[in-house]
């Protein structure tokens, strides 16, 4: 990810908690970087499934960046948790958007690689639920 120091949008308000899960270390390490720079207090970031879940069943959480695929175990049960409590998700994934279940097409998705402006854009819009072009990048 390349990082731009332009068009800084905080969310206000108390500072949201972010669930971040994704396997790839420096990825990983990118995205919370992008996220603390925007002001969200990020949970993780956690690269297995289970822990995942544990965290996520745990802790109260605004919103969520998911990778879909973690060393070949898809993230859809730990979304499908999010998911009835309302928690918004967006997905980062190497895969096309319709590989997602149609329960699933009313959250967010980044494809990979991306740019750390597209990830503070995608991240503010979902989870502020403000409308942001999905397939652009």
């Amino acid at each position: 990810m390349v990082s731009s120091g332009t068009d800084r949008r905080r969310p206000t308000g108390p500072r949201l908690r972010i669930l971040v899960v994704e396997d790839e270390f420096l990825i990983a390490q990118d995205i919370r970087r992008v996220l603390r720079a925007e002001g969200y207090e990020v949970v993780g970031p956690i690269a297995g499934l289970d822990a995942a879940l544990s965290v996520a069943a745990r802790d109260d959480l605004d919103g969520a960046v998911l990778d879909l695929n973690l060393r070949g175990e898809l993230v859809f049960p730990l979304a499908e948790q999010l998911q009835a409590r309302g928690v918004p998700i967006l997905f980062t994934t190497g895969y096309e958007r319709d590989v997602l279940p149609a329960s699933f097409a009313a959250c967010f998705v980044l494809q990979k690689p991306f740019r750390s402006r597209r990830l503070r854009e995608m991240a503010h819009a979902a989870f502020t639920r403000e409308e942001v072009e999905q397939d652009a990048d």
